[in-house]
């Protein structure tokens, strides 16, 4: 065992000893991207993000990127430009929250969206159209939340539902539609206390206690029955002052 932690000991020196070497070499000698990049990955360290700051210039960086070994957030912020973006993107090696503002273009954030490297909060709100939002949805990168309001129709809020990527409470309260609130409720992404009051069946409610999606004081009096009084207790959803005063007495006889 000593031996063994002896020799790991002596590797990681050897390592970090062999590192040291590159880093002091390359400043000397002025080394390119290319002759850095070998050097550490002949040591299993040719990444973007293990060269110096000050050698992180703009060609190094745009060279890490186009090798796939190099992530956006590891170039300095002012090499940020919309081409070195774009790159990123594109080789799926940055994320859109790591693009400076100025360069979130319409074509840049729907590229980010669809290779999965965006969300739409990150997404201007002037470039956030119908088109964008759904899209952001469809890939599961985006939330109702995000969406603006007079965008958030009834087709909009069924996607983000069945996507869950959308909460009951931001569907506008005239589209909250047996559907919807089902389907929110059933992924755990709506309250009982969501639903109005002439949606809330036996059914809707069974379900949102079922889920822990809803509280016993939210059930309408004439669907609290003994059945479901004893499952909203058993899940921690009701309190017995909520319980009506029949079934208490009941349970007494």
């Amino acid at each position: 065992m000593e031996n063994t932690r002896k020799s790991e000991k002596t590797a990681v020196d050897n390592l970090l000893g062999e590192i040291q070497w590159v880093v002091r070499t390359a400043k000397k000698e002025h080394w390119d991207f290319a002759q850095i990049a070998g050097e550490l990955a002949r040591l299993e360290r040719g990444w973007l993000s293990n060269v110096p700051l000050d050698l992180r210039t703009a060609e190094i960086c745009r060279r890490a990127i186009e090798q796939e070994q190099g992530w956006l957030s590891d170039v300095p912020d002012d090499l940020r430009t919309e081409e070195l973006c774009r790159l990123a993107i594109e080789q799926e090696h940055g994320s859109l929250y790591d693009v400076p503002v100025e360069h979130r273009t319409d074509d840049l954030c729907r590229r980010a969206i669809e290779y999965g490297n965006g969300w739409l909060s990150d997404v201007p709100v002037d470039l956030r159209t119908e088109e964008m939002c759904r899209r952001a949805i469809e890939h599961g990168h985006g939330w109702l939340s995000n969406v603006p309001d007079e965008l958030r129709t009834a087709e909009m809020c069924e996607l983000a539902v069945e996507k869950n990527q959308g909460k009951l409470h931001d569907v506008p309260d005239d589209l909250r539609s047996e559907y919807i609130c089902r389907t929110a409720i059933s992924h755990g992404h709506g309250w009982l206390s969501d639903v109005p009051v002439d949606l809330r069946t036996a059914e809707m409610c069974r379900l949102a206690i079922e889920r822990s999606r809803g509280r016993l004081a939210d059930v309408p009096v004439e669907h609290r029955t003994a059945e479901m009084c004893e499952l909203a207790v058993a899940r921690s959803s009701g309190w017995l002052s909520d319980v009506p005063e029949e079934i208490k007495q009941g349970e007494k006889k």
